[in-house]
């Protein structure tokens, strides 16, 4: 089975430090679809590029680190959530993770079910100078 890769939905900065030895926060939103697979987990890529898109100031971010944030809820329930297991970076720009059921558990392999409420990340990023 393919990887399945999230689809943005929003970016939310939460902390922006103007001091060039200061990092920023910001929560990323995004849906996943399509055929889960444990063994593959899921991606959200070129973060660092919605960043830069969404900021509109031609500055590079550079992650630093990322966590899970606010959880997602099924369309099917809102009242059921699915979070992310650890969060990893890969490469500087994308981000790899398990997706985790209302219990806890990693969703099985299989349809992943559609989300009322997106899920996000946490962003802990620096910015660089302007892309050329």
């Amino acid at each position: 089975m393919a990887t399945i890769s999230g689809v943005f939905t929003g970016i939310q900065h939460l902390r922006v430090d103007k001091d060039v030895a200061g990092y920023n926060l910001a929560l990323v939103t995004f849906t996943l679809a399509g055929t889960y697979a444990q063994a593959d987990n899921a991606t959200l890529t070129a973060v660092p590029t919605g960043i830069a898109l969404q900021r509109r100031d031609g500055k590079k971010a550079t992650i630093l680190h990322a966590m899970c944030g606010i959880p997602a809820t099924k369309a099917s329930n809102p009242t059921q959530q699915m979070s992310l297991g650890p969060v990893t970076v890969v490469g500087g720009t994308d981000l790899t993770f398990a997706v985790m059921d209302n219990g806890g558990s990693e969703i099985a392999d299989g349809t992943l079910p559609s989300q009322d409420r997106p899920f996000s990340v946490v962003i802990a990023f620096t910015e660089g100078p302007r892309f050329p």
